[in-house]
């Protein structure tokens, strides 16, 4: 009996989904910018959907199209303070309440796509291997003209100092002639 004493046995009693009811009815939501209640998105079994109301509280999380906090800040006036979740298409907003002074307090955090693996099938990916080769391959047609034309440009350059060359000596030989022309008729 000792033992039976110190063993804690936890019952949870999970009552049908309709017994747990939204704060607020979607129609007088829906005045404030809330599209849905998340337990309106979902299917599972009455069981589960018990579960997640009454342990996730997901009859309590509003979904909006609203994207900018005052909008939000907008509608949080409006409802309960049950309602302690908001989830935009990019954003999901909380907000909670102080139990000592008369605070609250909302904080936002962005959404972000879900990183899921994503199946391919065998003709697809030889479609999508084929698309790979084709761009290596214009890839390395660009390489190669970027390669002449480099080479271009360094023979020019060449042909460009050679001829600047050439006028210098071409100028150094008139200076030579003119000062010797110079001495001569001196």
């Amino acid at each position: 009996e000792a033992t039976r004493r110190r063993l804690a046995l936890m019952i949870n009693r999970f009552s049908s989904p309709d017994d747990i009811p939204n704060p607020v009815p979607i129609e007088t939501a829906r005045r404030y910018g809330v599209k849905a209640w998340l337990d309106q998105c979902m299917q599972a079994d009455p069981h589960i959907m018990s579960f997640l109301r009454d342990v996730y509280k997901i009859h309590a999380v509003a979904l909006t199209e609203a994207r900018d906090g005052k909008q939000m800040d907008e509608m949080y006036r409006h409802l309960p303070k049950s309602v302690g979740r908001l989830f935009s298409p990019d954003t999901a907003y909380s907000r909670s309440f102080s139990r000592y002074v008369d605070a609250t307090s909302t904080s936002t955090r962005p959404l972000y796509p879900a990183r899921l693996f994503v199946g391919v099938d065998a003709a697809e990916s030889a479609t999508l291997q084929k698309e790979i080769d084709n761009l290596l391959a214009q890839v390395r047609d660009l390489d190669q003209l970027i390669a002449a034309n480099e080479a271009d440009q360094n023979a020019a350059r060449a042909e460009e100092d050679a001829l600047k060359r050439h006028k210098e000596e071409i100028g150094n030989s008139q200076r030579r002639k003119k000062a010797l022309h110079a001495k001569l008729v001196s």
